[in-house]
This record gives C-alpha cells, structure tokens and sequence, in this order.
C-alpha cells in the first residue's frame, strides 16, 4: 500500500460521502452488495487506487479517529477538566451529519 497524503485522504473522504449505499445503513440501497460494489469501484476510479487498498484506508481512518475520539472522551473525564470537550477529527468533521 502505497502512502497518502492529507489532501488524498480528505479527497477520499469527499468521494466516500458521496456514495451513502456504503456509509449510511438508512440509505435504500446499503443492503444492496451489487451497488456497494459498483459504489466501491466507482470510488477506485475516483482515487486511481484499487478496491482494496481503499477499503483499507477507510477502515485506518475509521480506526484512528475512534482511538482519538476515545481519547479526548476519557481526557475530559479526569478530574479538573471541566465541561466535556467536544473534539472532532479533522478528517471526519463532514461525516458526523445526521444519518
């Protein structure tokens, strides 16, 4: 697997909200493997990577923003923090919307 940079990570995750059918278990079609795969392709096209690295790099993402918000959550416990602070991850920011 090759190395990302910040900005093919956040063109990544542009392309990723466009395709709900993956993301958003609401969405008509998130049952649907055939879509999920076309969406899939679509977004190997879009990055000029192959499927799976980019299923990969959705799922370090995924990984590294639930240990950073983990993190924040139980530094806003200790004692003398004051008012839990809401931290969110850059890269994410765009897909904490309602689903």
């Amino acid at each position: 697997m090759s190395c990302w940079s910040n900005e093919e990570s956040l063109s990544f995750l542009e392309h990723y909200q466009m395709e709900p059918c993956i993301w958003n278990p609401k969405d008509a079609n998130h049952k649907d493997k055939k879509k999920q795969a076309d969406a899939w392709i679509r977004l190997a096209e879009l990055t000029g990577r192959p499927v799976k690295e980019i299923k990969n790099k959705k799922e370090i993402l995924m990984t590294t923003f639930r240990k950073h918000l983990k993190k924040k959550k139980r530094e806003s416990m200790r004692s003398g923090a004051g008012m839990f602070l809401r931290y969110i991850y850059n890269y994410f920011d765009s897909l904490l919307s309602k689903v």
